[in-house]
């Protein structure tokens, strides 16, 4: 394992005091009375709904609610100085948010993990913690909502003793509401489930191997087949179901395979400071079951996450340079200009 990581780590804690942003005005108004506001740069594109996103303001973390159709944008929740905040995803039933958060370091180059938390989302109420970790050096990273909003899958990470990383560990735990867990598949990260509820897409993980594949599993973790043939690409990361169930989108690491490639540990702390991983990569789709890959963009980009629209018809994503729609099949690919965000977008009503 590469001892600098944790330099790396302490180092991001150390940030100054977040300003959540003040609502605005929508894109393109003008105050002046009776002016005709600018038509918004999507406005062409018929899109609803609002967009969950994670900010820097300030040189901190907060969550805001883009609204589409006006350009408004409202704050949701502010992190405190020295916050880690790394995922903001509604539940089902959008009456909260799902965090993976470290609150505000207590002490000078104290070393924390992002751990799982809910949040009203109209901010009513500080984050509770799902639950209590049973010990300080796991962390909880790339959670996603099971259909049902009744548990959350998430990749969780376990520091072994072994300061050379022999005993560290990824699983994908299975979390129920009142914070019950338990492992369902081992070595593993970054579990997304179909739309009934009944298969988990996932990545493979392991502290000191570069690779990052693509499997499907039954939802209890049996019955694993790969989604893509092994080592097709050097990485594979976001990824989620097309509507229907039949076919999976991911960002993966766009060939030729680049050296040297982070391990599973550094895409993970790349998760917890800004996004995924930090190699130019695209968004390509493959068969559920399995099957050969279709690249979908050509951005050559990092820090990939996306997620659908409400009514199934596109895709928002972010990348470290922009935020971006696209229809389901990569066409249409339109950038939103002056809406940036890191970690995760959500796409809600």
């Amino acid at each position: 394992m590469r001892h600098f990581l944790t330099l790396l780590l302490a180092v991001c804690l150390t940030a100054c005091s977040v300003a959540l942003p003040a609502p605005t005005q929508p894109a393109g108004s003008t105050p002046e009375t009776g002016a005709s506001p600018t038509p918004l740069p999507w406005a062409g594109l018929g899109l609803s709904g609002r967009l969950i996103m994670i900010v820097q303001a300030m040189n901190g973390p907060a969550i805001i609610s883009m609204d589409l159709v006006t350009g408004n944008s409202s704050p949701v929740y502010q992190a405190g100085q020295g916050a880690l905040l790394s995922s903001a995803l509604v539940s089902p039933d959008g009456k909260q948010v799902l965090l993976t958060y470290a609150p505000p370091a207590t002490a000078q180059n104290q070393f924390t993990y992002t751990r799982l938390y809910l949040v009203p989302i109209d901010g009513s109420k500080d984050p509770r913690p799902l639950f209590t970790s049973a010990s300080t050096t796991d962390a909880y990273f790339a959670p996603t909502w099971a259909p049902d909003g009744k548990s959350i899958y998430t990749s969780h990470y376990h520091k072994g003793a072994d300061p050379n990383g022999a005993d560290d560990a990824f699983t994908i735990d299975q979390v129920t509401l009142d914070g019950q867990a338990h492992a369902v598949i081992q070595n593993a990260q970054w579990p997304r489930l179909s739309p009934d509820g009944n298969l988990i897409s996932y990545v493979t993980a392991s502290p000191n191997n570069t690779q990052a594949d693509l499997y499907e599993a039954g939802v209890d973790g049996k019955n694993i087949t790969p989604v893509i043939k092994p080592g097709t690409f050097q990485a594979v990361d976001d990824h989620f179901y097309t509507p229907d169930g039949q076919s999976i989108i991911f960002s993966a690491v766009d060939p030729p395979q680049p050296a040297p490639t982070p391990t599973s540990l550094e895409r993970f702390l790349g998760i917890t400071i800004a996004s995924a991983h930090n190699i130019p990569s695209d968004w390509y789709e493959a068969p559920a079951g399995g099957g050969d890959p279709k690249r979908l963009t050509d951005l050559e980009d990092t820090g990939m996450f996306g997620s659908l629209s409400p009514d199934h018809n596109w895709i928002v994503f972010i990348n470290s340079t922009a935020t971006y729609v696209m229809k389901l099949d990569g066409t249409r690919l339109t950038q939103l200009d002056g809406i940036y965000g890191t970690g995760t977008v959500d796409w809600i009503r």
